[in-house]
């Protein structure tokens, strides 16, 4: 049986949407009120219209200026001739960053400043409906939330500059074909739940200042005289209060549009003038109230943003804004998404070629989103700087051949050029004025004519040429023009645009035949205005395209759409050209490993070309920075992040709305039936079943990431909050976006399976672990009633599923519910019949009262299906399948500081002279603390001592092994986790003045020297070998851990510690603390997991509630002693003594806990129970993880990655408090001690400030410096040095840290003579990662000595040495004899280097040549095995250099 929730015992209750307040106010009003009363009839009728196509007029008598407006999805494209070219809208949408969106917002904002721009035309809204529209670039995507979300950090982020944010297009322009006079006819429940919710979010979050009406009608009515949408739902029920335009030519009467509450109709006055109004006006048909009302709205608009009363041109901001520029880099970084990455293609290694059409330009949409930038960085730009020279250019200006020249007039083929016959008309109508030769087709007329004697509009022109190719071979036309102009081959139409526009190009490729003729023919007309025709002819070099290819290890291929191929006014095909397949599948044929940049508004046609990429990046159309952007991802300097905001269907007529889009696409009336209803994108192939290529919220990062602990509560009257752990489990820093789907399990309306209703956009570093919590307001519950023409919220309900397939639970089961308040039961409910079907399901609702709960507690809901009848295996009652559920978490836990306030206050400590240990006193409680290992070093409590001298809580790594630890038990000791020594480096006492006492330490933990296991998990006997010759010195394992001590007034004391160390990606057991507690102490109370002993991958039968047992009774007596009694996730945990008296250890967020009479190093000396140690005191270990067990022992491997604990920074607390008689009250406290500062430093030398703290704002020096920095990326010390780094708001929390010179160099391996494919990659040699391993190949045939691997170091280096690490989980294949060599060109090596023996253990080997050599590539050749095997492994190999 398994238990679906939506939600638990919440009832949500809808009230009516009500108007939010905006910025335009009162005053504002009365002041725009007061103005329009100065005004002429004339006057106003005149300023409800443009002035110029982008302008207001002026009104210098009333102070009113001439008000500018700009297009702005992707720039400010009018008022000047170059702007920063932002991504697409898609492409933001992409990101789900609503913090990099907001700066989107700013840095438009800031460019319209610096042109004097007073209303951006931005963002449009529109609902992806289908691939084929030709602006969906410019939007956001399929889902209502997520364009809400997006369009109101756009706008708050625009409107924050003091400039006017326009919406649109309102409403249900979900297409461009006959965008004039298409109806798009959709249901009320349709609009308000899909296409109006971002205009709601937009005027009811955002405050937007203007909203843009449609060109096309809804349900039978233009958008600009649609009285319901504009007056009834925008004005009224939503409360909207500013401008109300037109689109540009989208109004179609002036009664029509005036009566129905348009404010403005742009560019021009076509209807709305006084030609038109003022007999409305006289007849009555329009009132003057109406008019007065239009200029009311823009004026207190204009009012509201100060625009009547300041310049709005800002000369301080640069045109070519810096800002923009960084914001338009960060949108493209993370708005590309990784599709497909075959065999970890990505990121990039070895040399790479760039191609394709796109490859040299950075392209863009059409329309009003095409902005010309100051610059641009285009993809084979961003790889030439990243790559260098690891790149080869095969770019189309270097593949092909430019064959104009060998165009010939006619077939005779006796001259050069093209027959051109020019015509003083249209239509190329009877004989040509003047016929000559010309010798190319490349002219721009301007506004000018094109022969003397000609019109200057109004002509035509024919060129005729022919062309024999040597070869076969494959052309590639490119003809572009203003006005119309088609291409013919052989009298066959091949391209064109044969209409009135401004220019436009096409281009296509044209297979050819080696001595077969071919007759071009060009034809253009010019209407009106200026007049452009070009036309360009090119050869495909396919020598030196297959000569390029065959040098390079991958290929990446930019290709797509463009601004001719998807904007504005038209819609686009659903596949690519043809061509560009076509050149897709004959590079592919060429290379295995080709990576597709695909540039794109919104899905395209795979079928044909997905399987012959191994990678696909969808890069939209990235703006002006994406080809470094592109770059970075390609090469791994980032991951990547986005997510798809729609979905991408494997074939057009997948699509949920494929039936009605084209429907009547040639009948006189056009109504566009959206049938679909609110089954659109994701919700429509979810009912449909079909699944689509690339679903909604899908993209590939270079990590992983785990999710755990989720939890649902009920956190207001209509509010729900999802909470939720995420963990970045792979081997790079990246981010994640977590996605909350609702689904109304009963609901009396058809409603779709899930619904985006949350999201969180959150940046891990690699085993980095975050809580995330998401708000779903009732918004997230509701549907629209048609009927009641309002929001409505159903009921929550548990979903029970029968999985039996021949029995009715009621036959053998009965539910029993009870309800747990911190891990105590509350309620509990009388068995309960549950009637259900075999393989059907059904809905219970639990009678408890979800509003009562309190604040401060945790609550679960225990589920258990018990028998109803004796049966031979289980008495009657007994439980055969139970759940735990999370229903609250608690919010509102007192601080401790709160909690001990009134207590006497501290008033100092007293430094022991001869001790050096710092003794604090209270009322009821002595602490010492250690200022040589930074700890505690004894702590009473009334008259009982709780830790003994020197017993105090230390850093602690090391567990007893159990059989499936056999994996990596032995570099524990090699690294001497068995035998830390602690030693504080530097520390500080600090009287906070409220009572408290705060000790600040440094303290670094490390063993003398290493060690060896003797034994191991398969003997009965081990003993442990102190190897006194490795002496460890600063370069070995050790730990740097920063502790903050918090000693209250009451005894409690609180740490708060930063732990890292110098081998990140060193797997430990265990990481936190341990402490001896007096063995009176004998009772453990726990409140987590249990009652059995548990980890992290073996946890989930185990329910979190208060348990009870003994110190003794925590022991398994196992054969061979082993580390049990360990529990996951627990809360808090005591040690009591029969008086009740004893200590009470609370998790500051959640800890494992453990707590046995016996040391780790005891349970691991000792081959038998009765070897032991006779039992003492405890051994508590609170530790912030615990490495799981897997099941290595029987072949299956060790735990998942997301279930080790990696030696990198870890963030940890817990407070002990005096036990009293209730422990859940005395642990019922949150921490409020200060937050200590993290540094560590990346292998390539980069040093990083952290902190836990909220909002921290760090400072730091370097080297003792009095130049005092603000900490805000990386900080490079590959060279070494010392860094301090503190508090800007409090410089007394602080942290030091030296670092040695990094002597190793970054390589990459680029040939391997063997390998075991995957697990054992040669390219684990140099990821950093000791717990990968390159491995030669086992698995088809064994490949016999010597094995060799080629490593690239980018770059000529001076080349001193090698370190060598062998692999850490086994001896097999561990290289013995060994030999280096070195090249400048990784084709010729000379004579080794160094040759050498390689010591029989699996410690790092580091070997210095006797003279450093000079070269780029090195050679490490295995010469022998230890063992005699043919196998060749390794860990790491790292390349030292001066």
């Amino acid at each position: 049986m398994r238990k679906l929730i939506r939600s638990v015992g919440v009832f949500l209750f809808m009230v009516g949407i009500t108007a939010h307040a905006q910025t335009i106010t009162p005053q504002a009003e009365q002041r725009a009120k007061d103005i329009v009363t100065k005004m002429t009839l004339q006057e106003k009728i005149e300023y409800i219209s443009g002035y110029t196509s982008f302008s207001l007029r002026a009104i210098p008598r009333l102070g009113i200026p001439e008000i500018k407006l700009a297009d702005g999805p992707q720039g400010i494209r009018n008022h000047a001739p170059k702007s920063t070219l932002y991504p697409s809208g898609i492409l933001s949408a992409s990101t789900w960053n609503r913090e990099l969106l907001y700066k989107l917002g700013q840095g438009l904002g800031q460019d319209a400043k610096a042109r004097g721009v007073n209303i951006l035309l931005g963002p449009g809204v529109n609902i992806y409906r289908a691939p084929l529209c030709g602006r969906n670039f410019e939007y956001f995507g399929e889902d209502p939330y997520l364009t809400g979300e997006t369009a109101k950090q756009y706008i708050l982020g625009v409107q924050s500059e003091g400039v006017i944010a326009t919406i649109k297009h309102f409403a249900a322009n979900n297409q461009e074909w006959s965008r004039h006079h298409a109806s798009s006819d959709i249901d009320e429940r349709t609009l308000q739940e899909i296409y109006f919710p971002a205009f709601r979010k937009a005027v009811q979050e955002a405050n937007v200042g203007a909203v843009m009406n449609s060109y096309n009608l809804l349900n039978g009515v233009h958008a600009t005289e649609h009285k319901w949408l504009n007056i009834d739902v925008l004005r009224n029920l939503w409360g909207f209060k500013g401008i109300l335009m037109s689109d540009w030519t989208s109004v179609y009467s002036a009664v029509g549009a005036a009566n129905a509450g348009l404010d403005l109709e742009m560019p021009k006055g076509r209807f709305m003038n006084l030609e038109n109004l003022l007999p409305a006006i006289k007849a009555g048909t329009v009132t003057e109230e109406t008019i007065n009302l239009k200029v009311q709205h823009i004026l207190q608009t204009l009012i509201a943003y100060g625009m009547l009363d300041k310049e709005q041109k800002d000369s301080n901001i640069a045109e070519d804004n810096p800002f923009s520029r960084q914001t338009a880099l960060e949108l493209a970084r993370e708005g590309v998404v990784l599709l497909k990455n075959e065999g970890n293609l990505l990121p990039l290694k070895g040399k790479t070629a760039v191609m394709g059409p796109n490859a040299n330009l950075i392209p863009t949409g059409g329309g009003s989103g095409f902005v010309t930038p100051f610059s641009t960085v285009s993809v084979a730009q961003g790889l030439k700087e990243l790559k260098k020279k690891n790149l080869l250019l095969l770019t189309d200006d270097v593949i092909y051949e430019d064959i104009v020249h060998e165009f010939y007039t006619d077939a005779n083929r006796q001259m050069k050029g093209f027959k051109a016959e020019y015509f003083k008309n249209k239509t190329l109508s009877g004989q040509p004025e003047v016929i000559r030769t010309e010798s190319s087709v490349d002219y721009d007329w301007g506004y000018g004519a094109p022969l003397d004697g000609f019109p200057t509009d109004g002509f035509s022109v024919r060129w005729t040429a022919c062309y024999m190719p040597q070869t076969d071979g494959q052309l590639k036309l490119h003809i572009g023009g203003d006005d119309g102009y088609r291409l013919f081959v052989n009298d066959k139409h091949i391209t064109g645009d044969w209409g009135n526009h401004s220019y436009s190009s096409r281009e296509v490729e044209l297979p050819v035949e080696g001595g077969k003729e071919y007759r071009f023919r060009i034809e253009f007309f010019d209407n009106i205005s200026s007049a452009i025709i070009r036309f360009n002819a090119y050869s495909l070099n396919e020598a030196k395209l297959r000569q390029g290819l065959a040098k390079v290890d991958n290929v990446v291929f930019c290709t797509g759409f463009n601004s001719n191929t998807e904007g504005e006014g038209f819609d686009r095909p659903f596949a690519l050209l043809h061509y560009q397949e076509l050149f897709i599948q004959k590079v592919a044929s060429l290379h295995p490993n080709l990576v597709v940049v695909l540039n794109a508004g919104g899905g395209v046609d795979f079928t044909s070309w997905h399987e012959a990429a191994k990678a696909i990046l969808m890069a939209w159309y990235p703006g002006q920075e994406g080809g470094q952007a592109i770059a970075e991802i390609l090469t791994g300097k980032i991951s990547p992040s986005g997510k798809l905001p729609i979905s991408i269907e494997k074939k057009w007529e997948d699509n949920p709305v494929h039936d009605s889009y084209y429907e009547n696409l040639k009948a006189e009336i056009k109504r566009v039936d959206y049938s679909e209803g609110v089954f659109v994108g994701y919700r429509g192939y979810d009912r449909s079943g079909k699944e689509p290529f690339y679903p909604f919220g899908y993209g590939l990062s270079y990590s992983t990431f785990a999710y755990s602990n989720l939890a649902v509560e009920k956190t207001g009257e209509h509010q729900v909050t999802v909470s939720f752990d995420i963990k970045n489990t792979g081997k790079m820093d990246a981010s994640e976006i977590a996605q909350v789907y609702v689904h109304d399990v009963e609901s009396s309306v058809p409603r779709p399976l899930k619904e985006l209703k949350g999201y969180d956009k959150v940046f891990l570093k690699k085993g980095e672990t975050q809580r995330l919590s998401i708000v779903l307001n009732e918004d997230a519950f509701s549907y629209y009633d048609m009927n009641q023409h309002r929001f409505v919220v159903e009921k929550g309900v548990f979903e029970i599923f029968n999985k039996y397939y021949f029995k009715n639970l009621a036959e053998d089961y009965q539910l029993v519910y009870s309800l747990y308040e911190d891990g105590k039961p509350i309620m509990t409910g009388k068995p309960m019949d549950i009637n259900i079907a075999p393989r059907q399901r059904a809905q219970i609702t639990l009678p408890y009262d979800h509003a009562s709960l309190k604040k401060d507690a945790e609550y679960f809901m225990k589920l258990q299906f018990i028998l109803k009848d004796q049966r031979p295996w289980a008495a009657k009652g007994f439980p055969m399948a139970e759940e735990q559920i999370l229903i609250k978490e608690a919010t509102d836990r007192p601080s401790i500081s709160e909690v001990t306030a009134g207590a006497a206050k501290l008033d100092g400590f007293i430094l022991d002279k001869d001790t050096k240990r710092i003794l604090i006193k209270g009322a009821d409680f002595e602490a010492i603390f250690d200022p040589q290992t930074g700890s505690i070093y004894s702590l009473k409590y009334g008259n009982e001592t709780v830790i003994a001298d020197g017993n105090g809580p230390k850093l602690d790594a090391l567990r007893a092994f159990t059989n499936n630890d056999n994996w990596f038990y032995a570099p524990w000791f090699e690294h001497g986790l068995h035998n830390l020594i602690h030693k504080a480096t530097e520390y500080k006492v600090l009287n906070k003045g409220n009572g408290t006492l705060v000790l600040s330490f440094t303290v670094e933990s490390q063993a003398p020297n290493a060690a060896r296991i003797k034994g191991g998990t398969s003997s009965g006997k081990n003993r442990i070998e102190e190897l006194t010759d490795r002496k460890f010195g600063s370069n070995d394992f050790k730990f740097v851990t920063n502790q903050i001590w918090t000693v209250y007034p009451d005894g409690s004391i609180e740490l708060q510690s930063s732990i890292t160390s110098n081998r990140s990606s060193l797997v430990l057991p265990r990481l936190g603390y341990v402490m001896k507690v007096p063995q009176q102490y004998s009772n453990f109370t726990y409140y987590g997991r249990g009652p059995i002993d548990n980890y992290a991958d073996r946890k989930s039968g185990q329910f979190i509630e208060q348990y009870t047992n003994s110190v003794a009774g925590e022991f398994v007596n196992f054969p061979k002693p082993q580390d049990m009694g360990n529990h996951e996730d627990v809360r808090w945990c005591a040690l009591t003594n029969q008086a009740g008296n004893g200590a009470v250890f609370v998790a500051t967020d959640r800890l494992s806990a453990s707590a046995l009479q016996y040391s780790a190093l005891d349970l691991i000396l000792a081959s038998h129970p009765y070897q032991l140690p006779k039992a003492g005191d405890t051994y508590l270990h609170l530790d912030c993880a615990v490495t799981g067990l897997g099941g290595n022992s029987c072949g299956q491997g060790g735990p998942l990655v997301h279930d080790r604990v990696f030696a990198n920074q870890h963030s940890m607390g817990f407070i002990i408090r005096p036990a009293g008689k209730e422990l859940s009250v005395v642990a019922n406290v949150a921490p409020a001690g200060d937050l200590p500062l993290s540094i560590t430093r990346t292998p390539v030398g980069m040093v990083e400030l952290t902190s836990a703290k909220k909002d921290a704002v760090i400072c730091y020096s370097i080297d003792g410096s009095k130049k005092v920095q603000e900490y805000t990326e990386p900080v490079p010390m590959r060279n070494g040095g010392t860094i301090k780094a503190w508090y800007k708001d409090s410089k007394d929390i602080s942290s030091t840290m030296k670092f040695e010179k990094i002597e190793s160099i970054q390589t990459q391996v680029v040939y391997a003579s063997s390998q075991e494919s995957g697990e054992g990659d040669a390219s684990h040699l140099t990821d950093g990662d000791p717990n990968t391993i390159w491995h030669t190949m086992y698995s088809v045939t064994v490949a016999k000595y010597p094995h060799w691997v080629d490593l690239d170091a980018g770059e000529v280096k001076e080349i001193k040495g090698f370190t060598y690490l062998p692999r850490q989980n086994g001896g097999n294949g561990n290289i013995k004899d060994y030999s280096i060599q070195v090249s400048m060109d990784g084709k010729e090596w000379g004579e080794p280097v160094n040759k050498g023996t390689f010591a029989r253990d699996s410690k790092e080997k580091r070997v210095l040549f006797d003279k450093p050599v000079k070269a780029r590539y090195i050679r490490f050749t295995a010469l022998s095995e230890q063992n005699g095997q043919d196998f060749a492994s390794g860990a790491e190999i790292t390349i030292l250099a001066n």
